[in-house]
């Protein structure tokens, strides 16, 4: 069976192979499905207590948003990322989000302003209480809320696909000491520059702000590959 559990009769009738998809795609980005692990149609069926057909339409579905790979005669499996991955995914991230933050600066309203520094101050206190993983959906919250500031839905529909392979790993880069401390400082620098609506500041803080994160979680996944490289090499 999965190595995860799933809520008592968590699909209704209705829209089986959405509900399969989303709640698959909650799992993986969350990590409690985990890079190598399988995704079996006829497990996934007595688990869900639903056919198989909707759970293989989820499975498409997540494949086509890049979240599984399915070979021949090896199953589906959720893709381990690579450093090399995660360094293009963040050079990307860090040009939507720059000019995201570019466009965003000349539309944000003062009520949107209101609820930037309230979401904020909720990170602010998830940092105080060492919660990493409410901290990281308030940050998530953030990028989004400047991506949605920029009034350009192409932009944040591009934006949401690029990130989902890398979320479940966010929360590594937030582990390292003193970063969840520092992600917040930057996070306040960003917002003040909005306030001073300083827009060359702006994008600067933001392409550092992103340059930072993508540097720690790729040196972390360089120190695994190395370290599985060096075990796998004993046998």
């Amino acid at each position: 069976m999965p190595n995860f559990s799933v809520h008592p009769n968590p699909i209704k009738n209705d829209s089986l192979t959405s509900q399969v998809t989303q709640f698959l795609e909650e799992a993986i980005l969350k990590g409690e499905i985990k890079p190598g692990q399988k995704l079996v149609e006829r497990e996934l069926s007595q688990e869900f207590g639903i056919s198989r057909s909707p759970i293989r339409e989820a499975i498409r579905s997540l494949e086509s948003n890049g979240l599984v790979k399915t070979t021949p005669r090896k199953g589906t499996i959720v893709p381990e990322i690579s450093k090399k991955e995660v360094e293009e995914i963040y050079a990307v991230k860090r040009m939507l989000e720059s000019f995201a933050a570019r466009l965003a600066w000349r539309r944000i309203t003062g009520k949107e302003i209101r609820e930037f520094r309230s979401l904020l101050g909720k990170m602010e206190k998830q940092v105080s209480k060492k919660n990493l993983h409410e901290y990281l959906e308030l940050s998530k919250e953030f990028h989004e809320f400047i991506i949605k500031a920029s009034n350009n839905a192409k932009l944040y529909q591009i934006y949401l696909n690029l990130i989902k392979p890398i979320q479940w790993l966010q929360l590594i880069s937030l582990s390292f000491p003193e970063r969840a401390k520092n992600s917040l400082r930057e996070h306040k620098q960003i917002m003040k520059a909005f306030l001073h609506k300083d827009s060359q500041l702006v994008e600067q803080l933001v392409r550092e702000h992103v340059d930072q994160a993508g540097r720690i979680l790729a040196e972390n996944l360089d120190l695994r590959e190395k370290t599985k490289a060096a075990v796998t090499s004993k046998y």
